[in-house]
């Protein structure tokens, strides 16, 4: 999301989710667009977001059932994930944020490899963001 008067939207939303009665320790997942510039502060609040897997975006479908069935986990399951955060000094222009093209089909490629053969990760999101100007007032 995007607000002229509050640099991380989603992050300050979670936040005030969880200050409601009872949320504190409420599940939190959804679907993240891989061009998102996500804070430490969303990732560590959440459980199981699901980024995009594609640019062009064709599988928005696909990240919404990943998604609802990586929250279904959570809650059938009683398991709590913990959602990390590593972020890259790295930052692609836009022509390289294509999946089919490199970088991103052998970044991609290798996020699903890690997912099959790490049984104790339940999504391993590429972003492939873009820097966002500075707001006129931080949050």
């Amino acid at each position: 999301m995007a607000c002229q008067t509050v640099r991380d939207v989603e992050g300050a939303l979670i936040e005030r989710i969880r200050g409601l009665p009872g949320a504190g320790q409420l599940p939190i997942c959804g679907v993240l667009d891989l061009h998102g510039n996500i804070s430490r502060r969303t990732i560590e609040q959440s459980q199981g977001f699901v980024a995009y897997r594609t640019n062009p975006h064709s599988d928005a479908r696909q990240a919404a059932i990943d998604a609802a069935e990586l929250l279904d986990r959570i809650l059938t399951t009683g398991r709590k994930p913990t959602a990390l955060f590593e972020p890259s000094p790295l930052m692609w222009p836009p022509t390289g944020t294509g999946t089919a093209d490199e970088p991103m089909r052998s970044l991609e490629a290798l996020a699903r490899e890690f997912e099959r053969n790490e049984a104790d990760l339940a999504a391993v999101n590429v972003m492939a963001g873009f820097r966002s100007p500075t707001p006129t007032t931080p949050a």
